[in-house]
C-alpha cells in the first residue's frame, strides 16, 4: 500500500531533521525539509484513508509548532511536535507489522483494505463478553498467544475471567476500549482493543535521550508528558454470516492504527508501541 510507505518516508525525514538540530538557530532552516517532503509525497499520492490520517497528524503538529524559534523553550516546543509526528507514524506502521505479520524490513506492505467493512464503536461488555460464557477470541494478530509471549508481549488469557472483565470495563468507562464490527451490524464483532496513557520511563528530562521504535532511533532533548500505548488487541475467529469473513486481520490492524492516530491528534500525545518485557528467569 503506497501511502503506508510514504508515511514511513515522511517519518524518517522528521527523525533525520530533528537529530541535526543543534539549537534554536538551526530550526528555521531544518524545518523546511519536512514541509518539502510532505508536499512532495502528498502530491505523489495515493491520498487514501491512511494518508488522510497522516495528513491530519502532520497538520496538527505544524499548526501548533512555533513560527519562529529564537529561544530554547520555543525550540523544545518545535521538537516536541515533530517527535510526536515521527513517533506516531512509525509506531502505527510498526503496529501493523507486528500484529498483521508484515516484514518490518520490507518497503512493501501489501494491504488493500476495504475500510467500509470495518467500523469502530465502544465495547459493550454484556453483548461482546457475555458473563459466564467462554470467549471466542482465540488469536491476537495472526500469532498464537505462546508465540507472542516468546517475543515479550504480555498477552491476556483467551477465556473470560472476572479479572479481565473488570479490566476491560475499567477501560470502557474511560472510553479507552473500542470494538471493531461489521458496518451494518454492530453485534458482528470482528475484534477489539484497549489503550492507555502512561508517563514515559524514565521521567522526562532536559538531557538528550534516544527513543527506539522498531528499527528506527532518534536522539532528542525533548520528552513528552504522556504517551498513548496499545494495551490489548484481540480478534474473534468467525466463520460465515453477513460478510464478516471478508474482514481480515490486515484490515483490522490498519483500522486500529488509523483510529489510534486519531486519538493521538485529539489528545496531542504520541502513539508508541508497548515496550518489550524481559522474561523472568
Amino acid at each position: 500500500m503506497g501511502s503506508l510507505e510514504n508515511a514511513l518516508l515522511l517519518a524518517r525525514t522528521v527523525g533525520e531533521t530533528v537529530t541535526k538540530v543543534q539549537g534554536p538557530l538551526d530550526v528555521h532552516l531544518l524545518a523546511e525539509p519536512i514541509a518539502k517532503k510532505f508536499h512532495e509525497l502528498n502530491m505523489a499520492g495515493p491520498r487514501d484513508l491512511w494518508w488522510e490520517g497522516v495528513k491530519n497528524l502532520y497538520d496538527d503538529c505544524i499548526a501548533r509548532a512555533p513560527q519562529r524559534c529564537q529561544t530554547l523553550a520555543e525550540y523544545a516546543e518545535w521538537a516536541e511536535h515533530m517527535v510526536r509526528l515521527w513517533s506516531t507514524v512509525l509506531s502505527a506502521r510498526e503496529m501493523i507489522v507486528a500484529w498483521a505479520g508484515r516484514d518490518p524490513t520490507s518497503l512493501e506492505t501489501a494491504i488493500t483494505p476495504n475500510t467500509d467493512l470495518i467500523h469502530v464503536r465502544e465495547v459493550d461488555i454484556s453483548m461482546d463478553f457475555p458473563k459466564g460464557k467462554s470467549s471466542n477470541i482465540e488469536t491476537i494478530g495472526n500469532e498464537t498467544i505462546e508465540a507472542l509471549k516468546k517475543r515479550g508481549i504480555d498477552c491476556f488469557d483467551p477465556w473470560i475471567s472476572a479479572k479481565y472483565r473488570t479490566r476491560l470495563s475499567f477501560a470502557k468507562n474511560r472510553r479507552q476500549a473500542k470494538a471493531m464490527h461489521h458496518q451494518t451490524n454492530t453485534s458482528l464483532l470482528c475484534g477489539f482493543y484497549t489503550w492507555l496513557k502512561r508517563t514515559p520511563h524514565p521521567p522526562s528530562s532536559a538531557q538528550p535521550k534516544e527513543r527506539t521504535i522498531g528499527k528506527e532511533a532518534l536522539r532528542t532533548r525533548t520528552l513528552w508528558p504522556e504517551e498513548i500505548v496499545p494495551e490489548r488487541v484481540g480478534f474473534r475467529l468467525v466463520s460465515g454470516g453477513a460478510g464478516v469473513t471478508m474482514i481480515n486481520e490486515y484490515e483490522a490492524m490498519l483500522r486500529i492504527a488509523l483510529d489510534l492516530m486519531k486519538v493521538s491528534v485529539d489528545t496531542k500525545l504520541p502513539l508508541v508501541l508497548p515496550e518489550s518485557k524481559k522474561s523472568q528467569p
